[in-house]
């Protein structure tokens, strides 16, 4: 009753720290924790049954026993060969299942780690980003080079900007693509999406090309395209990518292909990259695609009266300014009908990603925390109990000249081959059952082997440290004491 009631305290007041520690960005995403007189009453209920009947199977076990047995093997402190066997099995078990639950919190906070480790290929801190709406005449069409060029020479003329490129992407019409390479024409959808940009826009983004070449500034680039490494990935993952030909629209279109002139970095979370890549075969995505628009290439305007362009400009200095100074300038032109700027790192959410990372490592670190010292302090019980029976047969060792080394050695032993048993049970146990946490890993192989090893590990040593305590108390056991009690 003591335990239990320990247990709803400190249940209270774990919940109340868990609701102070979630960060307010993850607040909108996270159901605040409520008490629910439901899983109260499951939660004692369950733990009730689980004290009865660990506590009904010894006294089944002993009224089962036949006295004069009993009285044959002295006062009951010998140890069966049977008994340690139960013992071994039951700190195994305890081991195997602390090894799965340790690892699938290990498992979720590689997760959360390596969602925010290094994600883009481009520092995103001097840039900000945006959208802005221009006013048009609905239905007529307009050409989109001159609509980027124009914007983005607008924005390099604001005091502070260094650099500045526009981007409009591609209507839904034309988001499947049709490439060639030695096999023929082939068609291929796309997932991020095609973008029509200024020259200038790769390089004031800062994504690096990592073949070929950039497009060319302040001249015309028409018929080139540039993709990024996923997209070149699954279009020819045999061949360079430099010199092939690809076009927007089905094979049947009348639209002329485009020459691939170079590949950019990813400009993709890394988590959302992973996962596509994990599942290519199934959702056949694309990543990115990059072209500067010719001069015949137009749009038509919508019926809501305007153009909706993006921009992303760079300022080496003091760049937290400039989404301020961006939108008090753009509210100047008389032809915009609406502008939001923002920094690219708020735009890309880094700060809620960070949050969240923190707030979920270190919930699953609390868990993973809990099941250690769950499993140390039963391992130390069982043990402590099973020297405790073997009391008998330790002192007449002592007593035959075993030395405390020799006692220690054999307890530490004994736990460890124990320990490995369970650990072997455990990494079975885990490699069947972290599937279930496979929508949160982020490799293509959510078996992360040397992860487990060194949770193994680990809880190795745990168990080793647990059962030490209980076998240097055995080296002091007096043989004379031990064997008069019998």
């Amino acid at each position: 009753m003591a335990g239990l009631a320990l247990g709803l305290v400190l249940t209270f007041w774990s919940a109340h720290l868990l609701v102070g520690a979630i960060p307010q960005q993850v607040s909108q995403y996270v159901v605040e924790p409520q008490w629910s007189w439901r899983v109260l009453v499951f939660a004692l209920a369950a733990t009730i049954c689980c004290i009865v009947l660990v506590g009904l199977l010894p006294a089944i076990r002993v009224s089962r026993t036949d006295p004069n047995e009993l009285l044959k093997s002295g006062a009951g402190t010998g140890a069966t060969r049977k008994t340690r066997r139960q013992y071994s099995i039951l700190v195994a078990s305890e081991i195997a299942l602390a090894l799965v639950l340790t690892s699938g919190a290990a498992v979720l906070i590689h997760a959360a780690v390596a969602a925010d480790d290094n994600t883009l290929a481009y520092d995103p801190h001097p840039l900000a980003t945006g959208w802005i709406t221009l006013s048009a005449t609905p239905g007529s069409s307009i050409r989109i080079s001159a609509e980027l060029d124009a914007l983005a020479s607008r924005l390099r003329a604001i005091s502070g900007v260094d650099r500045a490129a526009t981007t409009l992407r591609v209507s839904p019409e034309h988001v499947a693509i049709s490439y060639s390479d030695e096999g023929g024409v082939h068609e291929y959808p796309s997932f991020q999406g095609i973008y029509a940009v200024s020259p200038s826009y790769l390089r004031t983004v800062g994504l690096p090309v990592r073949q070929g070449r950039d497009f060319l500034d302040g001249q015309p680039d028409e018929g080139a395209v540039i993709v990024d490494e996923h997209t070149a990935h699954l279009l020819w993952p045999n061949s360079n990518p430099i010199g092939q030909q690809i076009k927007f629209g089905d094979h049947r279109s009348t639209r002329p292909f485009l020459h691939v002139v170079g590949v950019v970095a990813d400009n993709m979370d890394a988590r959302m990259l992973r996962l596509i890549r994990r599942y290519a075969v199934q959702t056949k995505g694309l990543g990115a695609i990059y072209y500067v628009p010719g001069v015949r290439d137009t749009i038509a305007v919508g019926r809501f009266n305007g153009i909706l362009l993006q921009f992303v400009s760079r300022s080496d200095e003091k760049p937290e300014r400039m989404p301020l100074i961006i939108r008090n300038a753009v509210r100047g032109w008389g032809d915009t009908k609406f502008a939001e700027v923002t920094s690219m790192e708020e735009n890309l959410g880094i700060a809620d990603i960070r949050a969240t990372r923190n707030f979920v490592s270190r919930l699953f670190t609390l868990f993973a925390a809990l099941g250690l010292a769950l499993a140390a302090f039963g391992i130390y019980g069982v043990v402590a109990h099973s020297v405790a029976q073997r009391r008998r047969e330790i002192g007449v060792r002592i007593a035959l000249g075993a030395t405390g080394r020799d006692i220690l050695h054999s307890v530490l032993r004994e736990s460890v081959v124990v320990g490995l048993a369970g650990v072997a049970v455990g990494l079975l146990m885990t490699k069947y059952g972290v599937k279930l946490l496979a929508a949160f890993a982020i490799e293509d192989d959510f078996f992360n082997a040397p992860l487990f090893a060194l949770v193994a590990v680990v809880l190795l040593a745990v168990a080793a440290i647990a059962a030490f305590t209980p076998a240097l108390r055995a080296t002091r056991i007096d043989p004379t004491e031990s064997l008069r009690s019998e």
